[in-house]
């Protein structure tokens, strides 16, 4: 009746194309990578934020630009904190929201991840150069850091921002989506 892997034929179950898997790969690789560099990127934009001097609103957290710290100039304020991680983190749960399937609390859960492991192995990295110690010396002493929580709650804000603006819903499609489907299947009826 129809040809093997035909997609009419219901006898077997349809398969998608192999190219599709590595297209699904690709993207959500991209993804990733695009998530790391909003991490990086965020830290430029502080960095270019400092040295204007611009947003100096709220309390000085330490610990927000590490590689200052050995030079006294590594506290951020508050706003300026925001200003900068919450577009970081903007842009790493666009990007994770697009190219994976993660639900919208794993894009928040993975941004808060990917933000800790970076910026927490920069701050501890930093510090212990700065005092010719090892690495493992200062893992407790990074996490003491509020610029280092700040800059991730921040980046955890930015990415749920992400995910509403592009209307994911619960299961991670489309809102209207579900809506949609049930205003036809209501019209139907």
């Amino acid at each position: 009746m129809y040809a093997p892997g035909h997609p009419t034929n219901y006898s077997e179950p349809y398969q998608r194309p192999a190219d599709h898997r590595v297209l699904r790969v690709a993207g959500a690789s991209l993804a990733w990578v695009v998530a790391i560099v909003a991490v990086v990127a965020g830290v430029g934009w502080l960095y270019l934020l400092r040295g204007t001097g611009a947003l100096a609103a709220g309390p000085k957290l330490a610990g927000a630009l590490p590689l200052e710290e050995l030079a006294g100039r590594g506290a951020q304020p508050l706003l300026r904190m925001a200003v900068a991680w919450i577009p970081a983190g903007f842009a790493m749960g666009a990007a994770l929201a697009l190219g994976t399937r993660l639900r919208p609390a794993w894009v928040a859960v993975s941004t808060a991840l990917l933000s800790f492991l970076i910026l927490g192995s920069t701050t501890t990295a930093s510090e212990a150069v700065s005092r010719n110690e090892l690495f493992t010396q200062h893992l407790r002493s990074s996490l003491t850091r509020a610029g280092l929580w700040a800059a991730v709650a921040f980046a955890v804000i930015g990415s749920l921002l992400a995910v509403a603006a592009l209307g994911r819903g619960a299961r991670g499609g489309r809102a209207g989506a579900a809506s949609a489907r049930g205003a036809r299947g209501s019209s139907a009826a």
